[in-house]
């Protein structure tokens, strides 16, 4: 094959050659020793990759930065910084066809799209250059590319994949996968059959990390419209995850998340694993860091888990273990975790004043053990708040002056 891209290339550029070639900064495979060494050194090729094109555009014409065309890839280093050793490059086997317009050079993948970003137009002749000479430099690419194409098609590629992972032959399939996105680009759904393979491979990070690429790829894609069923089979892969590593926040968050975007046959399925994953989260709420659950919500049943702030527990599910003022839980009211007792909820509304409460009463401890017989207690506004009513009539030794203090003391 590589013969071939070399015949094809030297043969069809031959009248661009006796044009553009020169001994500086544009070279037809014809290449002096000591530029094609910093070329080789520079672009990290091996020894069976045969250059056919390099334009340079370094300062110093040392080889470095430019456009490089061999048997087996394109390359391209841009970089100002000519202490940069950053490179991109295709294979020959990912381009589709090139196309020259507005003094850009695209090349095409076999999804229909150009590769970001297209070839400034320099990079291929220097200086002054006829139109008519850049389409054909884009009908050579084009042929090469054409006889390099995959021997599968995008979805001959795919269905090979699903045959693989039917027999469970998760590393031919993952060979598969990754053959695919080099020739083709990413592809959603290769992406989630990757997730699987790491999963079975026993790989839980790198299954997490393919199945969220997935769910924020087909995200950005979709902009406001409504998600494929895809997120919801990726959301599902990241809630079994999280299951695994007994993270039941973030599983729970992915498992409801799966619900609302799944195929109609998938959703009473991933229902009741919601339900599941939910009792879980609920049975070890407590053993959740407090800045995951300082602020929670009770609710008959749970429509939103949008929060990353405030944690949703259902009604039923929760369980003796956490406290709540008598009259208390009471369906879609804030309640705030106290802070010296964590398995305690406190109303908002109420919050400050439960504070209060402790306070006076340890306060009331304390000089009672120094042996206080008689306690007053000042209030801002004369206005006498509900609460210390509350707490004077808890404690009649408290009376409502104008300071807080100790009249006797031992």
């Amino acid at each position: 094959m590589k013969e071939q891209i070399r015949n094809l290339f030297i043969t069809r550029t031959e009248p661009l050659r006796a044009i553009y070639e020169n001994s500086s900064n544009t070279f037809y495979s014809n290449m002096p020793e000591n530029v094609k060494e910093n070329v080789v050194n520079s672009f990290n090729l091996t020894m069976d990759d045969e250059i056919l094109f390099f334009r340079d555009i370094s300062l110093r014409l040392s080889g470095d930065q430019g456009l490089l065309m061999t048997t087996s890839n394109v390359y391209w280093k841009l970089d100002g910084n000519e202490e940069s050793n950053t490179f991109y490059y295709l294979d020959w086997s990912q381009i589709m066809s090139a196309e020259y317009q507005d003094m850009k050079m695209y090349l095409f993948g076999y999804n229909g799209a150009p590769f970001d970003p297209p070839l400034d137009i320099s990079l291929f002749f220097a200086g002054e250059f006829q139109i008519d000479h850049a389409q054909y430099f884009a009908s050579v690419l084009s042929e090469i590319a054409y006889l390099c194409q995959p021997d599968e098609t995008p979805d001959e590629a795919k269905e090979r994949i699903e045959e693989l992972m039917n027999a469970q032959n998760y590393s031919e399939a993952e060979e598969a996968c990754n053959a695919y996105q080099e020739i083709h680009g990413y592809d959603p759904w290769v992406g989630l059959q990757k997730a699987t393979i790491a999963i079975q491979q026993g790989d839980l990070d790198k299954g997490s990390d393919e199945a969220v690429e997935v769910y924020e790829t087909v995200g950005e894609q979709s902009k406001g419209s409504p998600l494929p069923p895809i997120v919801g089979d990726a959301c599902a892969i990241i809630s079994y995850i999280g299951l695994q590593k007994q993270d039941y926040e973030n599983s729970r968050f992915f498992a409801f998340e799966a619900i609302g975007n799944s195929d109609p046959s998938q959703q009473d399925f991933r229902i009741e694993r919601f339900e599941e994953i939910n009792e879980l989260y609920s049975r070890y709420f407590l053993e959740l860091d407090i800045s995951h659950r300082r602020l929670l919500v009770p609710v008959k049943e749970i429509i939103n888990l949008a929060s990353m702030e405030i944690a949703v527990l259902e009604m039923p599910l929760i369980g003796e273990a956490i406290h709540f003022p008598d009259g208390h839980p009471i369906p879609n009211k804030l309640y705030v975790a106290h802070p010296h007792s964590s398995d305690r909820y406190v109303p908002f509304d109420d919050y400050e004043l439960e504070l209060l409460e402790d306070k006076l009463r340890e306060f009331y401890w304390v000089a009672q053990c120094l042996g206080a017989t008689d306690i007053s207690i000042e209030g801002a506004n004369r206005t006498l708040n509900p609460r210390l009513k509350q707490l004077k009539r808890r404690y009649p030794s408290y009376s409502h002056r104008s300071h807080l203090a100790i009249s006797s003391c031992c």
